[in-house]
């Protein structure tokens, strides 16, 4: 994986659209402990099943326990290979070690404390990429588009071209907020005024604010027409008379 065009390419998003991008990148989100425990118990037992279809007759149950070590040792090694470990590993598990770690992991920098930009995070290992979108950018929906450019980028991500895939990802989410929610930048750049204009978002977002406020100012207006100037309070007429 090239660390170094993916900092570019975060750089890059980061200007066009005045938004912080955390990417990390980490070999693994966990050591997995019980995969080894799992894989020993595997080899012993196919070490009890060679010795049970052994010919021979063993009387002395020494030899079965003299084994079980070399045994247990062997499936400790072989789960230091990742392959072979992840045999041992549910799903489950991965998923959720890697959400937790990158909790940990923004958290840690302040990227999820502050919710304030877009924070990717990328586990070689279990081949998962977990997503977090900062609250001025969550999607009241997620287009097709974009969800097929988070699958793309898995796919990629999986058989190591992942550069152009992160990417037009981010173009594809970046543009799709700004197209169904109207995101408001307060001091947007010159290139993100020109993407969003070439895309025929700028100009729908204003039109659709000039319209709101022009009903707005209607529907004040008629509301102060039907209800007509403030009445005063009315005069006690009782409690005057008694003075």
């Amino acid at each position: 994986m090239n660390l170094k065009k993916i900092h570019e390419i975060n750089e890059r998003i980061s200007k066009k659209y005045d938004l912080p991008i955390n990417c990390i990148i980490m070999n693994r989100s966990d050591h997995y402990p019980a995969s080894y425990f799992r894989s020993s118990l595997f080899i012993l037992a196919i070490t009890y099943l060679i010795f049970y279809f052994i010919p021979f007759d063993i009387q002395d149950p020494i030899w079965m326990i003299g084994l079980s070590v070399p045994a247990v040792v062997l499936g400790q090694i072989l789960a230091l290979f990742p392959r072979y470990k992840k045999f041992f590993i549910s799903n489950s598990e991965m998923k959720e070690e890697c959400y937790q770690q990158a909790l940990e992991q923004g958290y840690q920098m302040g990227v999820l404390a502050e919710d304030h930009s877009l924070y990717i995070y990328l586990s070689e290992f279990e081949k998962r990429v977990e997503l977090f979108i900062p609250s001025a950018l969550k999607e009241t929906k997620i287009s097709g588009q974009v969800k097929s450019e988070f699958k793309t980028m898995i796919r990629s991500f999986k058989k190591g071209n992942f550069t152009s895939a992160l990417e037009n990802f981010y173009e594809a989410i970046l543009i799709q907020n700004n197209q169904e929610i109207s995101v408001k930048i307060d001091h947007p750049s010159g290139e993100a005024v020109e993407v969003l204009e070439s895309k025929g978002l700028l100009s729908e977002t204003k039109e659709s604010s000039e319209n709101n406020e022009s009903k707005i100012e209607a529907n004040e207006s008629q509301s102060l027409e039907q209800k007509g100037p403030t009445p005063i309070a009315p005069y006690n007429v009782e409690e005057r008379k008694e003075d």
